[in-house]
């Protein structure tokens, strides 16, 4: 590999690292993941599948980019995961290519169980405390939730575990499968 395309894919591996610190913090204050940077991180993957393998990254990204979509799509239809989440790990395997994109939503879907099972021990908890406080003040418990077609939008999103600090994890996960920390060592020594 030539030492332009080394540079090339070094600087696009951290460009992809900021824009899943941008993905993270965004999903964890708004319960949402842009359009605007999924279109960023697919534009950043195509560019760099055609800067390092011309036309025929063009195949490689969008095995990639169906990939990331068969495997989390399940998890959207289910009701477990947002769109952005999909939208995310798709346009992330884009990034990395097929195999990489598959090693790293298998990673995002490992990172994200703890994540899964601390996000649920404290809504049961924060649940726990609101109805005894409710208990505590009206006289008695009044643990009504209200049926799911009554949930506002931003409630709806607010239930929802922030699933881009898994893809993040999956994310690093696939850029170490596929050499890319490997290259940007080796570009910050030249």
């Amino acid at each position: 590999m030539s030492s332009n395309t080394l540079q090339f894919n070094s600087i696009a591996a951290v460009t992809l690292c900021i824009f899943m610190v941008i993905a993270v913090a965004t999903d964890l204050r708004e319960h949402r993941i842009p359009n605007l940077l999924v279109i960023a991180v697919l534009l950043l993957g195509l560019t760099t599948q055609l800067g390092t393998d011309s036309f025929t990254g063009i195949t490689s990204w969008a095995s990639g980019l169906a990939i990331g979509m068969v495997i989390f799509l399940p998890f959207y239809i289910g009701g477990g995961m947002g769109a952005g989440d999909v939208k995310l790990m798709a346009a992330v395997a884009a990034f990395l290519g097929p195999v990489a994109g598959a090693i790293a939503a298998g990673g995002a879907l490992l990172a994200g169980l703890p994540l899964a099972a601390i996000y649920i021990v404290a809504r049961f908890l924060e649940e726990r405390r609101a109805a005894a406080a409710e208990a505590a003040t009206a006289g008695g418990p009044h643990m009504h939730r209200k049926p799911a077609h009554l949930i506002s939008n931003r409630e709806g999103k607010e239930n929802r575990i922030p699933y881009a600090a898994a893809i993040a994890t999956g994310t690093m996960i696939g850029l170490w499968q596929s050499g890319q920390f490997a290259q940007l060592a080796g570009a910050l020594s030249l």
